[in-house]
């Protein structure tokens, strides 16, 4: 509602003004959503175009600060992203950011967190502040120069020591191609959680009083709780991870579809809110994506399945043809009762059934796409979407520490030089090890926190509290474990009847 001022005659005006920009931005709302060419099969669906001028803020209602108050130490955020023009564009475009202001209110690149950007030569950067200067960097990365008008994926993991605050190293990703650096002066800028600083998409806030806004296109974007391999970056980059994958803080889909909240899809509920419409911000527009996410099935051995192909395009996932590309190598594919049995098949509908094979544990792959237009190329998608079948369940393959995939790295929560020879005397020693570390883990902490407390500034205070927080997390997520083996271990001493002397 536009509140008047009787005396003045500009509000008039200014009503005006407010309730035409108002009603402009619900119709481009409108058409980006349902006036986009190109089709996307798979799940993708949706992705946000940002315009230059807003972003999303991490944090809304009363979880404002949840992920940036519960980020660890070490993490991975990855995440597909566009330019739809040249990335040299003479401005610096911000992808993520965590920030915060200096003791006087200013900002600047030292005082930040984290920042990847691309900048205004078309590189692409990472750097995290050190305190130090206007221009101090603890960490800086320049990689590649980033492309236009191609969707690719960017990925950084931070590797912190356990009771450090500084990483040790810092990996960046451009479409799986690595970069690596090592922190080198200074302190890492780590946000108050008292003053509630939440992480940043698509905006940064820099020393010359200036958002560093995103201007291009979004998708995807995940947080992960500890360091992810390029491996598993490999593994995931194009399929959609467990939403209960304990490890995963926070899954942005980007399928909303309209309106100002950007959904999470974990438990965690860490919901993102798009910046609103003002004399100076205007929220990204929602579009129809082009990443390419791929379809997991699974399915019991020696059933028939029925299941929809996913897909979207501006006018639904109706609008399109759907068109089976490579058929299955074992399983059987049908659509409106009758078997596919040639590729190039188009279907009358986006439901088929699967046949399945009666081996268990085994998968299956086929592939399907969009088309306008059956028998012209340039009317369908450029790239097909496959789909992986699971049949049954997997079959585990065990690592020496027990764990299914494994690579017996699991098998203690410290270090250590363990190649995971399955013997129990050795597991003994590790877990008496471990038992000995997180005494002294937990002495050690307490002792520095106790000699600190009534001397410490605020930002050497500051410095304590994701010790504090890795701690906890410690506490929870590794001596539960340890208790749990030096239970078993016990157990099996008493279940071992002693010998009588002779």
């Amino acid at each position: 509602m536009c509140i008047r001022d009787r005396v003045s005659t500009q509000s008039t005006g200014f009503c005006k003004t407010q309730k035409v920009m108002r009603a402009i931005f619900f119709l481009c709302l409108f058409l980006s959503v349902f006036a986009q060419d190109g089709i996307n099969s798979g799940e993708g669906f949706q992705a946000l175009l940002f315009p230059g001028n807003g972003g999303v803020e991490l944090g809304t209602g009363e979880n404002r600060t949840s992920l940036s108050s519960n980020l660890p130490l070490s993490f991975t955020f990855e995440g597909w992203f566009q330019l739809p023009n040249t990335a040299a564009d003479g401005l610096y475009k911000s992808i993520v950011s965590r920030y915060d202001s200096g003791a006087d209110g200013s900002y600047g690149n030292r005082y930040a967190d984290f920042v990847l950007q691309v900048q205004a030569s078309g590189s692409l950067s990472f750097f995290m502040g050190n305190g130090k200067n206007d221009s101090g960097y603890g960490l800086l990365i320049t990689a590649t120069q980033f492309r236009s008008s191609v969707w690719s994926h960017v990925a950084f993991t931070i590797n912190t020591p356990l009771g450090a605050v500084n990483p040790s190293v810092v990996q960046l990703y451009y479409d799986l191609v690595q970069w690596n650096s090592t922190w080198s002066d200074g302190v890492r800028q780590i946000p108050s959680p008292s003053r509630g600083r939440n992480i940043f998409l698509g905006d940064y806030f820099n020393q010359d009083g200036n958002h560093l806004w995103w201007k291009g296109y979004m998708d995807e974007v995940r947080f992960w709780s500890g360091v992810r391999t390029q491996a598993q970056l490999a593994q995931f980059r194009q399929r959609v991870p467990s939403y209960n994958n304990p490890a995963l803080l926070a899954y942005y889909r980007f399928n909303d579809g309209a309106g100002l909240t950007l959904s999470d899809s974990t438990p965690n509920k860490y919901d993102g809110r798009l910046s609103r419409v003002t004399a100076f911000t205007s929220p990204p527009l929602w579009k129809v994506s082009g990443v390419k996410i791929h379809v997991d099935v699974r399915v019991e051995p020696d059933t028939a399945t029925n299941f929809f192909l996913p897909g979207f395009a501006p006018n639904g996932s109706l609008s399109f043809t759907y068109v089976i590309g490579d058929l299955p190598a074992t399983g059987q594919l049908f659509s409106n009762g009758v078997r596919v049995n040639n590729s190039i098949t188009p279907l009358l509908t986006n439901q088929v059934l699967y046949r399945a094979s009666s081996a268990s544990g085994t998968s299956d792959s086929f592939t399907y796409f969009g088309t306008y237009n059956i028998f012209n190329p340039s009317a369908q998608e450029k790239s097909p979407t496959s789909v992986f079948v699971q049949v049954g369940d997997i079959p585990c393959v065990p690592d020496a520490c027990g764990n299914c995939g494994g690579d017996n790295s699991t098998c203690t929560c410290y270090p250590l030089p363990y190649g995971g020879y399955n013997l129990g005397e050795l597991e003994k020693i590790i877990a008496l090890y471990e038992l000995e570390q997180s005494y002294d883990l937990i002495s050690a902490l307490s002792h520095n926190l106790e000699n600190s407390t009534l001397n410490a500034t605020v930002q050497a205070a500051l410095a304590y509290q994701p010790l504090i927080r890795q701690l906890q997390t410690f506490t929870q997520d590794c001596l539960e474990v340890l208790c749990d083996k030096l239970s078993g271990y016990l157990s099996s001493y008493v279940a071992v009847p002693l010998s009588s002397s002779p």
